[in-house]
């Protein structure tokens, strides 16, 4: 059973990195960086915007701060807090979920009055809950 719990838990870690190498666009093979130390110091620096690759900060923000919530609980530097893999499933519905209805909700307001759908589309803030800890150097 505890090798069961110590594979998921790396599991999750693993699609953590993947998730964040997809939102970011940065392979650490290639770039060679601690990608997350960086995102999280972006965070803390509150640049969290500028942490999302240039495809997806033009065409998806909208479920991206969401998906970088979840990345960043499975990156959790205490494995005891990392979601299991059920439950990151389960989350990823819900941010897919929400995204398919606020679309729905607002695409025709967005085209019926012209507007770039600033005040339709609001982003989405990382919870504090994503951080191990505010003086973390991680």
């Amino acid at each position: 059973m505890e090798t069961t719990f110590q594979h998921s838990m790396g599991d999750c870690k693993g699609f953590g990195v993947i998730l964040l190498e997809l939102l970011t666009g940065k392979s650490i093979e290639v770039s060679r960086i601690d990608l997350v130390r960086w995102v999280r110091s972006m965070v803390r620096e509150e640049w969290t915007g500028e942490v999302f690759d240039k495809e997806v900060r033009e065409n998806e923000l909208q479920w991206a701060f969401p998906l970088l919530n979840i990345a960043l609980l499975c990156v959790s530097h205490f494995p005891e807090t990392r979601p299991t893999m059920e439950e990151i499933l389960n989350k990823i519905e819900e941010v897919m979920d929400e995204h398919e209805q606020h679309q729905e909700r607002f695409a025709s307001k967005c085209s019926s009055n012209g507007s770039n759908c600033d005040e339709c589309c609001s982003l989405h803030k990382i919870i504090p809950e994503t951080w191990d800890s505010p003086g973390s150097n991680y």
